[in-house]
């Protein structure tokens, strides 16, 4: 079905998971999204600060694009538009044949 696909090139799903037990804090995610822990400091001012818990799984991560293609996968470079819209980097098994399945924006 051709609406399907077309719907299926534009589709993605991340997911982070942060699971805090007594003093062992876990993080799990796949995809192009993060966990990110905010501290306030000592003195309670508002001064917050951010730290990251995971990374981001991004073909065009200079990392993991050379882990794909170890793998057999094949980037597709991100391209910015004049009008604005972005297209991010995606992960096809085969450049030549897109029309395959989508290419996903996430690595893992």
């Amino acid at each position: 079905n051709a609406d399907v696909a077309r719907s299926a090139e534009d589709s993605g799903a991340c997911c982070t998971l942060v699971l805090l037990q007594n003093n062992d804090l876990w993080t799990a995610n796949i995809g192009d999204c993060r966990a990110v822990l905010a501290s306030v400091p000592p003195d309670g001012s508002e001064d917050f600060s951010a730290t990251d818990l995971s990374e981001d799984h991004k073909a065009d991560r200079p990392d993991e694009r050379a882990r794909l293609r170890q793998c057999g996968g094949q980037v597709a470079p991100a391209v910015h538009f004049d009008d604005g819209d972005f297209e991010p980097a995606r992960v096809f098994e085969d450049l030549a044949e897109r029309s395959r399945g989508p290419g996903l924006t996430m690595s893992r």
